[in-house]
């Protein structure tokens, strides 16, 4: 079980790097304000029987997840600009909530861009929630296989793009007061 508390404006991460880095080597604990510092070398991601769990008492959020199962492969992962690739991805048996309880506030600029990229994906039994007080999206996953997804952020808009989706015995709702029906 993780448990995390940030109490101050950065998240330290550095205790991951530790927990996988050689134990003859000493690893240099960064505490300057820079959040985006973690570097790590993975490429094959196993985790069973997870239990973790973010608080933010600032940003009153919360980041929930109790991964049953979940395999993936990571051939890119650049922190400094947000990049990510996935070969594949496996999960299973899992309960994923990202909740923010405090409404955002506009700072002028833009969020930061990211960008995701998943050549497949295989997903069982699994839950989905992301919560603001603005919007919402909340699936329950019996089956799913995805292929060839997408998912780039710019200037506070998300586009997903996707080569194929099925779904079996699954539901998905989304709620945006401000989206204008079609």
């Amino acid at each position: 079980r993780v448990y995390l508390h940030r109490v101050d404006s950065t998240y330290n991460f550095d205790f991951v790097a530790q927990s996988f880095a050689n134990p003859d080597t000493q690893v240099r604990v960064d505490t300057s304000a820079s959040p985006w510092k973690l570097q790590l070398g993975l490429t094959v991601l196993q985790l069973k029987k997870v239990d973790f769990l973010l608080l933010d008492d600032d940003a009153l959020s919360s980041i929930k997840a109790k991964i049953g199962a979940a395999e993936t492969v990571i051939t890119k992962a650049d922190l400094k600009t947000l990049q990510f690739e996935l070969d594949g991805l496996k999960l299973s048996d899992s309960d994923i909530q990202l909740v923010q309880k405090k409404k955002s506030t506009d700072s002028g600029k833009p969020d930061p861009a990211f960008g995701l990229r998943l050549a497949s994906g295989d997903i069982s039994r699994s839950h989905f929630l992301f919560a603001t007080t603005e919007l919402s999206l909340d699936g329950t996953l019996e089956k799913a296989s995805l292929q060839q997804i997408q998912i780039n952020s710019a200037n506070n808009t998300i586009s997903i793009q996707t080569k194929a989706v099925s779904l079996e015995n699954s539901a998905v709702s989304y709620r945006d007061p401000e989206a204008v029906p079609t």
